[in-house]
């Protein structure tokens, strides 16, 4: 547009406006979400495979997958998720290795800001459960992995608490 104002002028503009008009249709019109300048590569996509015939699937999909099963290669397609809605848990069945992997995640809000005598008879009962995960019969090997973000969390809660004394004393 501006090459065309400044080589011919007025009519310049006039000749190129199909294109430019064009250009800011496509980059400014939204359907279903997208920009039509975003549809356009999978609109292209599509009508190349419709004049090809390759619409259909090698294989027809006859039913879903069962829930709980990963779409994984290999010998990984075995492996079974289980959700626990309840505790928030996740498992992963491995029927080859015969293992169950869980994550859970724990936590207390201020740990790290109770005093000792509160926090012993909690360290005990996470031991607890531990200690009951390791001796049940039908584990043949535990492996107990922690991540933990501490100190991080110790020095929010710190400043939380030290925030709100302030604002209960203001």
């Amino acid at each position: 547009m501006v090459v065309a104002h400044y080589t011919t002028g007025a009519s310049g503009i006039a000749w190129t406006s199909p294109v430019w008009a064009t250009a800011a249709v496509i980059a400014g019109i939204a359907i279903n979400g997208r920009k039509i300048v975003e549809w356009m590569p999978v609109v292209t996509r599509w009508v190349w495979r419709a004049g090809h015939e390759q619409l259909t699937y090698r294989r027809r999909i006859i039913r879903p997958r069962p829930v709980g099963t990963l779409s994984l290669p290999g010998d990984a397609a075995a492996l079974r998720e289980w959700n626990d809605p309840e505790s928030g848990a996740v498992m992963i069945h491995d029927p080859n290795a015969l293992t169950l992997t869980a994550v859970v995640a724990v936590s207390h809000p201020a740990f790290a800001l109770l005093d000792p005598d509160e926090q012993h008879p909690r360290v005990v009962g996470w031991g607890r459960v531990l200690a009951g995960a390791c001796l049940s019969d039908a584990h043949q090997r535990t492996r107990i992995g922690q991540i933990e973000d501490a100190a991080a969390t110790a020095e929010y809660e710190a400043r939380a608490w030290v925030r709100s004394r302030n604002e209960e004393h203001a």
